[in-house]
């Protein structure tokens, strides 16, 4: 069940019913998928909403009876007029190899872990276009995915990217502005979700090198000039995402 909040008369504005509607929809895609039999026990998780093109998007994960695997699934509703219908609902494609760090006999692999992070931009875009996506923020991995224009029925996502997080890296938050997804760590890191071309990580190379410059530069600074030194230090730490470090 799906409540609105009025904050100026501050009660519950509306209120919308649609799981019966997104259990007949998982469970017609699980006796769909190439593997499909009758299931039973299906069970449906809300993991998180927001706001996009003048509706609301649903994060949702699904499994069965048959089955311990856990599927994520994206759906859109309005709430304009009394019509309660989803008005489109796509699985989320993710490889095998980032699919199994989730049970659903372990609900805590995903429940209160698995987030949708939409900037603003993106959300009152009437397309994916030039915009990094919507982003899903997941333990281990982050996930980018072009939804179609026409949210519709059962329309395809355009595009789905995914990148790992470094290994032993444990999130601590997420936050969106105007038109970017951000990713905070607990070694104090702060990172910015981005959709680039081909090739691009190959300009690091000159990050590195710039980098590098400023400490030659740190160095060579004299000792009575104390306040450039503090700032070309905290400068380098903060160019490295050392956040912790240059907070002194």
């Amino acid at each position: 069940m799906i409540c609105s909040f009025d904050l100026m008369k501050k009660n519950s504005s509306k209120t919308l019913n649609i799981r019966p509607d997104l259990e007949h929809r998982v469970t017609n895609y699980f006796e769909n998928t190439p593997r499909g039999q009758s299931v039973a026990g299906v069970n449906i998780w809300f993991l998180d909403a927001a706001k996009f093109r003048a509706g609301i998007l649903l994060l949702l994960a699904g499994s069965h009876d048959n089955t311990t695997d856990v599927t994520f699934f994206l759906a859109m509703i309005h709430y304009k007029g009394e019509d309660s219908k989803v008005k489109w609902f796509s699985a989320i494609p993710i490889d095998l190899v980032y699919r199994q760090n989730f049970e659903s006999t372990k609900e805590t692999s995903f429940v209160g872990h698995v987030f949708l992070c939409i900037p603003d931009q993106t959300s009152n875009s009437s397309t994916c276009e030039r915009t990094d996506g919507i982003v899903i923020v997941y333990p281990n991995f982050v996930q980018s995915v072009f939804l179609p224009d026409d949210l519709k029925g059962r329309n395809p996502t355009l595009l789905n990217k995914v990148v790992p997080i470094p290994a032993g890296t444990k999130l601590v938050g997420h936050a969106c502005d105007e038109r970017f997804c951000y990713v905070m760590t607990f070694d104090g890191a702060i990172s910015c979700v981005r959709l680039l071309p081909r090739g691009f990580e190959d300009d690091l190379a000159d990050d590195n090198a710039f980098i590098d410059e400023l400490c030659a530069l740190r160095d060579s600074v004299s000792q009575d000039d104390e306040p450039l030194s503090i700032f070309v230090s905290a400068f380098i730490l903060f160019a490295s995402k050392n956040i912790v470090s240059r907070s002194y």
